[in-house]
């Protein structure tokens, strides 16, 4: 697990009160990180997959700021997020083309 930056921590607790240039640093700032995590976590996932975890993990860090407890560490927040969507991202990445399920 990558070492947390202190900054993120104060990064997120603004982008949480509306400052969307600290949002920004924080974004900036976590993706390589991510990224990492998602090469280590998924070995076998090819580049797109891995990519899709990453974006899916930002996307549900986006949608849900205000989950997120200042008082705490901002990197186990941001990882177990990554386990539940990027997981997700990776079992649709798995199915065969033109492959869904249909309504019961």
């Amino acid at each position: 697990m990558t070492a947390e930056d202190p900054r993120w921590r104060e990064w997120m607790q603004a982008a949480q009160q509306g400052n969307r240039a600290r949002y920004g640093d924080l974004l900036a700032a976590a993706i390589q990180p991510l990224r990492r995590t998602a090469r280590a976590r998924w070995p076998q996932a090819d580049a797109a997959a891995l990519e899709d975890a990453v974006q899916e993990t930002l996307l549900a860090l986006h949608t849900s700021p205000h989950l997120y407890d200042p008082a705490r560490p901002f990197m186990p927040f941001l990882y177990g997020i990554m386990r539940f969507r990027g997981g997700d991202a990776m079992r649709r990445s798995r199915r065969p083309a033109g492959s869904h399920q249909q309504p019961a």
